[in-house]
């Protein structure tokens, strides 16, 4: 009896220390890395034109800044709006205790 507990104990930490030891291994790395080309450029200019401008986008921006950083955002979005005249940024502001 002594000798069935004593060989299931030993093959039992043989089982957890394999395991501890394969977690423990570091990941195996390729020995060549794969040569790849770099693609093609195109060299001339596309032949149309785009024939309609793109439909207005409108983008939802909540967040909780506090009054000195909403009056920061609203700067930084009447910018970003004048660079990209088809975007409209809408903010919503929630408070932490609404």
């Amino acid at each position: 009896m002594k000798t069935n507990r004593f060989t299931l104990m030993f093959i039992s930490m043989i089982i957890a220390f394999a395991t501890l030891l394969a977690a423990c291994a570091p990941a195996a790395t390729p020995t060549s890395a794969p040569v790849t080309e770099a693609p093609a450029v195109a060299t001339q200019a596309p032949t149309e034109a785009p024939t309609e401008a793109p439909e207005p986008v409108t983008l939802q921006y909540w967040h909780t800044h506090s009054d000195p950083e909403t009056a920061q955002l609203d700067q930084v979005i009447a910018v970003f709006e004048a660079a990209n005249p088809g975007i409209k940024v809408e903010t919503t502001r929630y408070a932490y205790n609404d």
